[in-house]
């Protein structure tokens, strides 16, 4: 168990911080920057909490999450990122809130047989897609803000769940799903398309309700 307040940790060659084998480590009001791997590292039935914490511009994922891991994070920023910003895999669980991911060079998240639940929360500028959804991937949104995301805002590939609630999309192509995945969509706003805002493909299925769809460029939803 460890416990980081008011702490600076940068500039390490393989990762800023590796937490495993069952640990359990809080960050408050820490700084975690500029590695030239991997930022941090969760895996092997660990847990971590992130309060008002910044990660910023390492080389490879930012925060990497696995086996089983447990990731809370809270008023923190993620940015500036030359790859992905999260990714959480192997039946991990993350949840964010009233936090922000940027500015990744690829997507801002990667969920792959994995939980996420994201609140009150902004996906922006991302050089992929805001989220990523993969192979049983679980997706819960609600009251989020996704903008200027170069690839779709949300992804969902390979039997994905995600379910969206009271959140708004613009400016580039809002949700695709492909591969039996299941949408669900209630009193969202999306405008300013760069493409189609929604679309499902190949035996994915979804509900929207109570919501707006204004603005695109080509067309509102496609099946």
């Amino acid at each position: 168990v460890a416990e980081l307040t008011t702490s600076t940790i940068a500039y390490h060659k393989m990762a800023n911080v590796q937490i495993m084998n069952e640990s359990r480590v809080n960050f408050d009001q820490c700084q975690i920057h500029s590695c030239e791997g991997i930022g941090l590292q969760v895996k092997g039935t660990s847990i971590a909490n992130f309060s008002k914490t910044n990660i910023s511009n390492h080389t490879l994922t930012q925060l990497f999450i696995s086996d089983r891991s447990i990731v809370s994070m809270n008023e923190t920023a993620i940015s500036k990122g030359k790859q992905v910003g999260i990714i959480a895999e192997k039946l991990s669980n993350c949840t964010i809130v009233n936090s922000i991911i940027r500015e990744h060079a690829n997507s801002g998240m990667t969920i792959l047989d994995s939980d996420l639940t994201i609140f009150e929360s902004k996906m922006v500028q991302n050089g992929g897609n805001g989220i990523l959804t993969l192979s049983n991937g679980k997706l819960q949104v609600e009251h989020c803000v996704f903008m200027d995301n170069e690839m779709p805002h949300i992804g969902g590939k390979n039997r994905a769940l995600i379910q969206i609630h009271n959140s708004q999309f613009s400016y580039g192509k809002s949700i695709y799903v492909t591969e039996r995945c299941e949408l669900q969509i209630e009193n969202c706003q999306f405008s300013d398309s760069k493409g189609v805002q929604i679309e499902l493909d190949d035996m994915s299925k979804g509900t929207i309700s109570t919501s707006k769809i204004t603005n695109g460029t080509t067309n509102a939803i496609k099946i």
